[in-house]
């Protein structure tokens, strides 16, 4: 859901002859948080394994903390970077117009 997201925004947000940069640089974005969120958990569940290489409980538990940390940090900076919209006059009707690809 999120990928549909930013994806479709990566195309609307920008003019027409960067969409191509747009998109790459979204995908390429995408590619590495992926990319490090697994190497986070792969890490911390290799430290914490049984002797015969299950991954304990406290492995999950780190791992899911590592998750929700990440996820709150996310919405931290979200909250920083958002603008206020600034509201209609009374009375007036706002047509919402977009560019779409």
């Amino acid at each position: 859901m999120f990928e549909a997201a930013t994806r479709t925004l990566s195309v609307e947000v920008v003019e027409e002859a960067e969409t191509a940069l747009s998109v790459g640089v979204n995908e390429m974005a995408l590619s590495l948080g992926a990319a490090a969120g697994a190497a986070v958990i792969s890490a911390l569940w290799s430290s914490h394994t049984t002797a015969q290489g299950t991954v304990t409980g406290a492995g999950y538990q780190w791992a899911w903390a590592a998750c929700a940390v990440v996820a709150l940090a996310g919405a931290a900076v979200g909250l920083l970077f958002r603008s206020p919209a600034a509201a209609p006059a009374p009375g007036t009707c706002v047509a919402h117009a977009g560019r779409t690809a």
